[in-house]
């Protein structure tokens, strides 16, 4: 337990998304104080670190080294996830590590053991569970009576990073880099996981991985999910359409509006505004580690996105439906 009842945070990695970590230790998570950053640009590392007040690390042993970190956040290209994780666990430290979990389910396998045999805390950066309509979406799903289909398109402008379409650092394509938000939120909105999937591909602008992605998806409880995710078009798009044998819930994450569809009839419904959702994330992981709980977004979870991430790659390769292991 740390002295002052706030936990001490190493952030590994420090660029554009490991900024936003920075700047929410900083400021929005009371329970997190940031004691010290990595990042390989030396001169960019010490300058963050000077004008906010933690050490610099050029390395990952020296800031694991330090005895007033409590906690790790990892925000490094994936194919480094598990590496650093099992050094921090060795380390004795907790870790809060950004999706995806690791490139494979193997890799999500040597996170979880490492974890277990040193007590410490796995969770994973599915920051996308904090989506405000996403809770809201889960609780009126009753009102739709017997659930029959959860359906859902994530559709984003091409990567910006050029190690995303090299999938021997991020996995795959869309499908590993925003699919597994998908995935968790699925199985969050619904309770119930996917356990067989048939997808298809295509790779839209010669990029090397797959860009455009089409699935039919089984969930355990019956239900199906068509799933649309792409990074290829010119303009983002959220939307889950939840279909019931009562009628149908239409939640536009983008424009934050949720719709009743009963009958011929079309009625809005209250729906709550998007907020930064990295916050509630780590506020949620820092109050697991104080109070010796499971985080909400466990590495269970994350490994098991990245098993729906395989069953959609063994589909594309075979054109038949696979299990999901």
């Amino acid at each position: 337990m740390p002295t002052d009842q706030r936990l001490g945070f190493g952030l590994i990695g420090l660029g554009r998304h490991g900024a936003r970590y920075a700047e929410h230790l900083l400021r929005d998570v009371p329970a997190a104080r940031l004691v010290a950053v990595c990042r390989r640009d030396e001169a960019q590392g010490k300058s963050f670190a000077d004008k906010n007040s933690c050490r610099y690390y050029r390395d990952v042993e020296s800031l694991l080294g330090d005895p007033d970190i409590d906690a790790v956040v990892i925000t490094t290209p994936p194919h480094l996830h598990a590496p650093i994780t099992v050094q921090a666990a060795r380390a004795g430290k907790h870790v809060l590590c950004e999706k995806p979990m690791s490139r494979n389910v193997a890799e999500c396998d040597d996170m979880l053991q490492a974890a277990r045999d040193a007590g410490i805390k796995l969770g994973i950066g599915q920051t996308m569970r904090y989506t405000p309509i996403f809770e809201t979406l889960r609780k009126r799903l009753p009102e739709i009576g017997e659930l029959h289909g959860l359906h859902v398109c994530m559709r984003q402008e091409q990567s910006v990073h050029e190690w995303h379409l090299d999938p021997a650092i991020s996995g795959g394509g869309c499908v590993t880099e925003i699919g597994v938000h998908v995935f968790d939120a699925l199985r969050h909105i619904s309770g119930q996981r996917i356990v067989r999937a048939m997808a298809t591909s295509m790779d839209t602008h010669e990029a090397g991985v797959e860009t455009y992605v089409g699935a039919l998806c089984w969930l355990e409880g019956g239900a199906v999910s068509l799933i649309d995710i792409a990074k290829c078009v010119d303009g983002r798009l959220l939307r889950f359409d939840a279909v019931g044998s009562q009628g149908q819930l239409i939640a536009n994450v983008t424009s934050s509006t949720l719709e009743r569809v009963h009958q011929r009839t079309i009625t809005p419904l209250d729906a709550p505004a998007n907020i930064p959702t990295i916050a509630p994330l780590l506020a949620d992981f820092c109050d697991a580690v104080l109070n010796d709980s499971t985080p909400p977004v466990s590495g269970e979870h994350g490994r098991y996105t990245l098993a729906v991430s395989e069953a959609f790659y063994r589909s594309f390769a075979s054109g038949q439906p696979e299990d999901v292991a």
